[in-house]
């Protein structure tokens, strides 16, 4: 799969109106730095205070844990640092490493809402965030 097509699959964009979902996906892909990640690597940490960076997971699958309990595998395509985007006070709620080697494609949220912020209006990214924050509330409840 390339990233074009994970980051159009991502479940929460499905929502969108296929117009609008191409104008995110191009938002996506101007800020995204797509690499290779051998597994064991941690995406993101639990307790870490980076609220920034997002991740789009492009192939493979990570293992995603809670010093709570739950979690679990996750497969590509998927999402990950979106839950700090709606509590940018906290620390992250999980560590999210790479099960096997895969692509992912490495964000700045600021710099993906500016970016968005030039290609859609005020209403669209507001039905952007409401799907972001749907998203955000399955995962935590999943988990």
């Amino acid at each position: 799969m390339n990233s074009k097509t994970a980051i159009a699959e991502l479940s929460f964009l499905l929502d969108l109106d296929e117009e609008l979902r191409g104008r995110i996906l191009t938002a996506f892909l101007a800020v995204s730095e797509i690499s290779v990640r051998d597994a064991g690597t941690a995406l993101i940490r639990e307790g870490q205070d980076d609220s920034d960076s997002g991740f789009v997971l492009i192939s493979g699958s990570v293992n995603v844990a809670k010093s709570t309990g739950g979690g679990g595998r996750v497969a590509a395509p998927a999402l990950f640092g979106e839950m700090k985007q709606f509590g940018p006070g906290g620390q992250r709620v999980a560590t999210v490493s790479m099960e096997e080697s895969g692509e992912v494609a490495a964000f700045s949220w600021t710099k993906l809402y500016r970016e968005m912020e030039t290609r859609i209006d005020a209403g669209e990214l507001e039905q952007f965030r409401d799907a972001l924050r749907r998203y955000a509330w399955k995962h935590l409840l999943d988990e």
